[in-house]
């Protein structure tokens, strides 16, 4: 994790696909090697009747809103990964873990995915025994007090970070009976995938690992902002998400420049100013 400046700034200019997992593996500091021997173990520790119940378990179906573009042998690990992490890791209200390890499953092999989910969930463990409250760094929620928390921080900074308190979109979402909320729900909890295409996912995937959950309040907020005009001439709640993804799926390939260039204008301070207790986060990773 040394000179995190650095990959901050390397991973925010964009990383060629060629390069991605190296720059993954070496951010973590994750020997290929001991991730296979790990991941082994892990296989050997659940035992063959747990292997063999996850084929078919269909979690991927029910909990990932990615296009099904894994091999079927691809598809039985991230089954056995989702489950096993779901039993003895407790992320259960990781909502965005099936899509996450599932783009990371494109340049990663199975091993090395297991070995990034753990590495950021000691990473998150590491941030909450420093008492480091107020970052926005961490990368999962376990409780469902502490997603809505994340939420309703993300709707606060929104309004604060304008001059009149007020927000355009959310001004519109009220008028045609749409809950804005729903719009920033999907966004943490589909791991943006509702709105941007797979080229853009997998640059902002790696933006994530190095900054954590404050890049899902940039990336929400550029949405937003990008595509401001057009969802003001939405009019149908019902619907609105399916409406705005298509939109923005359609024009990202030539706008995914000045979509993160809106992101990181972002002022995150009043975000960051919503604190969380040393309980709400350990909570995160106990």
């Amino acid at each position: 994790m040394r000179n995190q400046e650095k990959w901050k700034q390397a991973a925010r200019i964009g990383i060629p696909d060629a390069h991605k997992r190296k720059f993954v593996l070496n951010y973590l500091g994750i020997d290929p090697a001991e991730a296979r021997n790990q991941y082994a173990l892990v296989k050997s520790i659940a035992g063959e009747d747990f292997v063999n119940l996850t084929l078919g378990s269909r979690m991927i179906q029910s909990q990932s809103t990615l296009p099904d573009f894994l091999t079927s042998e691809a598809k039985g690990e991230l089954e056995f990964m989702l489950m096993y992490i779901n039993k003895k890791m407790q992320l259960k209200t990781c909502y965005l873990l099936a899509n996450l390890m599932q783009l990371l499953m494109v340049f990663l092999r199975p091993a090395e995915v297991y070995a990034v989910i753990e590495c950021l969930r000691l990473r998150t463990q590491e941030i909450s025994n420093a008492s480091k409250t107020d970052e926005l760094r961490w990368h999962f929620t376990i409780t469902q007090q502490l997603y809505n928390k994340t939420l309703a921080s993300f709707i606060d900074s929104y309004l604060r970070t304008t001059h009149r308190k007020k927000r355009s979109v959310v001004t519109h979402c009220q008028k045609v009976g749409f809950d804005f909320t729903q719009f920033v729900d999907s966004c943490f909890r589909h791991f943006l995938t509702d709105f941007l295409p797979l080229s853009s996912l997998l640059d902002i995937l790696l933006i994530f690992l190095v900054e954590g959950v404050k890049s899902l309040f940039r990336m929400t907020y550029a949405i937003s902002k990008l595509h401001k005009d057009k969802i003001k001439t939405f009019k149908d709640r019902e619907t609105f998400i399916s409406s705005l993804g298509a939109h923005s799926k359609s024009v990202m390939p030539n706008s995914h420049s000045l979509f993160l260039k809106l992101a990181f204008k972002y002022p995150l301070g009043s975000a960051s100013k919503v604190r969380f207790s040393q309980q709400q986060v350990t909570a995160i990773m106990s």
